[in-house]
Parts: structure tokens; sequence; C-alpha cells
């Protein structure tokens, strides 16, 4: 962390590790839950893989992995403009980095931002499950118990 053109390289990698655990790992558990039949509390595991599609998926998609390829760029910005210019170490790592992710966002993004209306659909016409509504209970009481608890609080 203290070298001055590697530091950018250990924390883009330590945010890879950390937003991939995040938004992948438990998409992929849910993935295979479902894939492989297993069943939770009634429609819990559909419920889950649909709304993780739908939120985390999506948007944390968009957003976290943004993240992974713009510190490989701001890294070689910073290397390029200093003395040794693109010998300096790190920066090819920097540019394998930088194209890399820029892939992986795009396409991890496309797939989500394609794909969760037909995932909602299908669990809709299938289960009458949506994203945001806990299975077994309705939207209404879903909005009403936050209510119900503050006025006991």
């Amino acid at each position: 962390m203290s070298h001055t053109t590697l530091n950018l390289t250990a924390i883009n990698y330590l945010m890879i590790f950390l937003f991939y655990m995040l938004i992948s790992v438990p998409e992929m558990i849910f993935w295979v839950m479902f894939m492989a039949g297993v069943k939770l509390d009634g429609d819990l595991t559909e419920w889950l893989l649909n709304m993780w599609i739908s939120y985390p998926g999506l948007y944390g998609g968009w957003v976290f992995y943004l993240i992974t390829w713009v510190l490989p760029a701001a890294q070689m910005g910073v290397l390029a403009t200093t003395s040794g210019g693109i010998s300096q170490p790190g920066f090819t790592n920097a540019a394998v980095q930088l194209a890399m992710m820029m892939i992986s966002w795009l396409f991890t993004g496309i797939v989500h931002t394609l794909g969760f209306p037909a995932v909602n659909r299908k669990f809709l016409r299938e289960n009458g499950l949506e994203p945001s509504v806990l299975p077994g209970s309705s939207a209404e009481e879903n909005n009403a118990a936050p209510a119900e608890d503050a006025e006991e609080a």
C-alpha cells in the first residue's frame, strides 16, 4: 500500500474481491439452489433468486463493478503522466485489468439489464412472486408491517 505506483493495484484487487464476493457469489448460490431444485420454506428459493437478480445483481453490478475498471484507468493516467511513464511497474497490469474489468462490467450489466425482466415475468407467471414482496405475504402486509412495529415502539 505504501508503494507509489502499485497502491492502486492493491486497492483494485481488494475491490474486485469484495464486490464480486458480495454481488456474484450469493447470486450464483441462489441460481444453483434454484437449478438443483432446493426448496426453502415455500417459494423462498425462487424469490431469493428473483430478488437478487432484480436489485443487487442489476444495480450492484452496474455501480460496484464500475469501480473495478475506473481504478486501473486512474492508475494508468497517473503512471503515464509521471516520470518514467508507461515503463513504470504496474502499468501493464493496469492496462490488462482495465480491459478485463470493463468487459466483465459491460457483460454483467447487459445480461442483468436484458435478463431480469424475463426472470421477473417467469416467476410472476409461475409462482405469483414479485421481487419486492416476500413470498407468503401481500404487498399490503409488507408495507403495513413497519408502520405497526413503529407504533408498538
